[in-house]
């Protein structure tokens, strides 16, 4: 098993795509317990990306990006792709904050925020009529998961180690709005003995 720590260094925003009535456009995606989260489908994403960047960047490395993260193809038949080897839990507070969070759980609050924008007319220097824009975000946080090895895979958790270790230098932002400074995160990897 691969440990995975994220520490976020700014705000940051995976959200629903819904807003919560008239003051807030956009809502942030929340598990179970009502607290910020990254879904390993989005981690495993990231690092699938990165992975095709390091192959892209060096074609004389043995390609392993299907075989840790599945195969696609263009109109993503089900059938005609073969799963990866590799599987991604959430990313989400450690358990004792989660329990510490459900028996206080008016302090969830405090781990969002309220951030609204509008758009400046360049000529006059007012705000533009109707562009007021009120989204939630999650404050910096570290969030942890893991990352297991299929025991049928045909390469060693080592390889696989070495293979994220590299990809995760690249996943440096997550979410929406990485271009306004939003989801600045580092990811560390530790590579867990098996028991």
């Amino acid at each position: 098993m691969i440990k995975v720590v994220a520490e976020f260094q700014t705000y940051w925003q995976i959200s629903t795509g819904r807003g919560a009535g008239h003051f807030m456009d956009a809502v942030i995606d929340q598990d179970v317990n009502g607290l910020p989260y990254v879904s390993g489908k989005t981690l495993k994403g990231l690092f699938r990306s990165a992975t095709e960047k390091i192959e892209a960047w060096q074609p004389e490395s043995q390609p392993v990006t299907d075989l840790l993260f599945g195969s696609v193809t263009q109109q993503a038949r089900r059938h005609e792709t073969q799963a990866g080897c590799l599987s991604f839990s959430n990313l989400q507070l450690s358990g004792i904050e989660i329990e510490q969070l459900n028996q206080h759980p008016h302090l969830k609050r405090m781990l969002t925020q309220s951030v609204s924008n509008t758009q400046i007319d360049v000529l006059s220097g007012v705000a533009k009529d109707k562009s007021l824009r009120t989204q939630q975000v999650a404050v910096p946080l570290t969030l942890e998961g893991e990352i297991t090895l299929s025991e049928q895979a045909s390469l060693s958790m080592a390889e696989a180690f070495k293979t994220l270790e590299r990809a995760a230098v690249f996943v440096t932002h997550v979410g929406a709005k990485k271009s306004r400074g939003y989801g600045q995160v580092k990811i560390t990897l530790t590579q867990e003995k098996s028991s």
